[in-house]
């Protein structure tokens, strides 16, 4: 099977860094979201497929398609492809539900109540570091990363040891 060449968290989804950094540099021609409300979310799918690159292809699914889809070879069929998650809530789940990518990166995850600065943008909660320990723990290599031309990253380790050493 042919791994995606990105996966990736972060909360924005199809934005401007994705468009005219990620799928640039990783020469990406298919994008898939997944995520279990998007796809019904007529409005919001829609802005999703007007922002997307213009050479890409875009697919909104649900953990069950992606598991689906990764089941039956589709990554094999569309060249390189890139999948975002929203959340690591969701990221947690595709994995579960069978979407076994080997690597997962940490992208720009807004503060809040609770949220403590992991790295740059990057705030967690308890229950993010969950998740994302649970992807890790299960086998999957994960990193934060802010951009590609973005010097520094952090492993999931170091950012474990130093954010959520109660882990």
């Amino acid at each position: 099977m042919k791994d995606p060449v990105l996966t990736r968290i972060d909360f924005r989804l199809i934005h401007g860094q994705v468009s005219t950094q990620w799928v640039v540099e990783l020469k990406v021609n298919s994008i898939v979201v997944i995520d279990d409300e998007l796809p019904s979310d007529k409005l919001l799918s829609t802005i999703m497929m007007m922002s997307k690159p213009r050479d890409n292809t875009l697919d909104i699914v649900t953990c069950e398609q992606a598991a689906e889809m990764w089941n039956n070879g589709w990554f094999d069929q569309h060249g390189n492809v890139m999948i975002l998650f929203k959340s690591t809530a969701m990221a947690r789940r595709a994995y579960e539900c069978g979407v076994k990518y080997p690597e997962l990166q940490v992208g720009n995850m807004p503060g809040g109540p609770g949220k403590i600065c992991v790295m740059d943008v990057i705030y967690m909660d308890e229950e993010d570091a969950r998740n994302v320990d649970a992807i890790a723990d299960a086998g999957c290599k994960v990193h934060l990363k802010i951009t590609p031309e973005f010097q520094s990253y952090k492993t999931w380790e170091q950012a474990k040891k130093e954010s959520f050493p109660n882990l």
